[in-house]
């Protein structure tokens, strides 16, 4: 038999959950995702592992080949932060597309989306993002409830783009880009966030897988609830300035 079982920090009954996977350019392995570090059922911490092609844990990265950790504005504790996709940097470490606990005080918390990025030591980069901790967190839509990125990829100029699945007060498909330090980019969507309802007048829309046309522009796809119970594919290319709304009457074409 093969294969490698990542279990943290070894103990018992804490869940351990995958949501992204890339390849370095040297052939190792990164993986991202969510870990129970305070036990089970008491949220999760944001959590990365690299592993050699051998699979065998790199220990320049964390001292262990594995890293759990939180944002430095969160206490540790009952926290809900994780992972949904990864993508290695040239230098061996990784940036990601997750999401965070925030609270809202007497208000409740929601689910929000944060981007970060670590180093080939799995340190958290200081020169990512607008804090200087190596996180950007991204504003969902007023009124949003949770917010999960369903896509992530990097564009040949090193610019990051993202889909994102949410629930809130409205539902359309929303994708983001910022440039490789983490700024949302002007020149995309409104400020760098761009929202459509591919069901105007109807029930719901929700993005759920993004891929880059061989020119380089942003696909974003989804399904689209224009009338109950009809579910149908929803296809939206994304340019400067253009969007281009695809199959949204079903296969014929329309647009």
């Amino acid at each position: 038999s093969g294969g490698v079982v990542i279990n943290w920090d070894g103990v018992a009954q804490q869940g351990g959950y995958l949501g992204g996977l890339g390849i370095g350019a040297d052939g190792s392995i990164l993986v991202g995702g969510a870990y129970e570090v305070y036990g089970q059922g008491m949220g999760t911490d944001f959590a990365i592992a690299k592993l050699g092609a051998d699979g065998a844990f790199d220990t320049t990265f964390g001292g262990s080949g594995w890293r759990v950790f939180h944002r430095p504005d969160e206490s540790p504790g009952l926290v809900i932060d994780g992972i949904e996709r990864l993508l290695p940097t040239d230098d061996g470490g990784a940036v990601f597309a997750g999401h965070y606990q925030l609270d809202h005080g007497d208000d409740g918390t929601s689910i929000e989306l944060v981007l970060g990025r670590v180093g080939a030591d799995g340190a958290m980069d200081t020169t990512f993002g607008g804090a200087g901790n190596g996180f950007q967190p991204i504003a969902a839509p007023t009124g949003t409830w949770t917010s999960y990125a369903t896509g992530f990829l990097r564009q040949a100029d090193g610019k990051l783009v993202a889909s994102v699945s949410y629930t809130g007060a409205t539902s359309s498909f929303l994708a983001f880009r910022t440039d490789a330090d983490g700024a949302l980019d002007a020149g995309f969507g409104d400020g760098g966030i761009a929202s459509v309802d591919m069901a105007p007048g109807g029930v719901f829309s929700d993005s759920s897988a993004l891929a880059l046309d061989r020119e380089g522009r942003v696909i974003v796809a989804g399904m689209a609830e224009r009338s109950s119970p009809l579910y149908e594919l929803a296809v939206l290319r994304l340019g400067e300035a253009v969007q281009d709304k695809i199959f949204v009457n079903g296969f014929d074409g329309a647009r």
